[in-house]
């Protein structure tokens, strides 16, 4: 649902001598792993020839090697909770999916009434506070 876009790739080493030959050399193994057939069991060490072939490859795995690419990656730690009250918006720090109605149970609609009851006190005393 919510995604944050990858881009602009830019490889920026160190200023260090030995932690700049440490950084590009696990970024020549990142490579390597990805262009070199990760993820397979069998070590058939087929490499990837073309542009097309490593950006494919890439995307697979949510590598990027060059400015041009961007990846839409999933963002996992953004939560918000599925109960059976109404999501307030002023609870989350971003936008939150829109109310589905769905067909509740006796708890449920009591929550919804305690809800909206809580929702309409908030409004009057945000007008009242303004």
């Amino acid at each position: 649902m919510y995604r944050k876009r990858l881009d602009n790739f830019r490889s920026h080493h160190s200023d260090s001598s030995k932690r700049s030959k440490k950084q590009k050399s696990r970024f020549q193994r990142a490579c390597r792993s990805v262009f070199y057939n990760r993820g397979n069991q069998k070590k058939s060490h087929r490499r990837v020839d073309t542009l097309e072939e490593k950006l494919h490859r890439a995307k697979q795995h949510r590598f990027l090697f060059l400015p041009s690419q961007y990846i839409n990656k999933p963002i996992q730690h953004l939560k918000f909770h599925k109960r059976l009250t109404f999501r307030d918006e002023d609870d989350y720090n971003f936008p939150i999916p829109p109310f589905s109605p769905r067909p509740l149970g006796p708890l449920g609609i009591m929550t919804r009434c305690v809800d909206l009851a809580r929702r309409a006190e908030r409004a009057e005393r945000r007008n009242n506070f303004l």
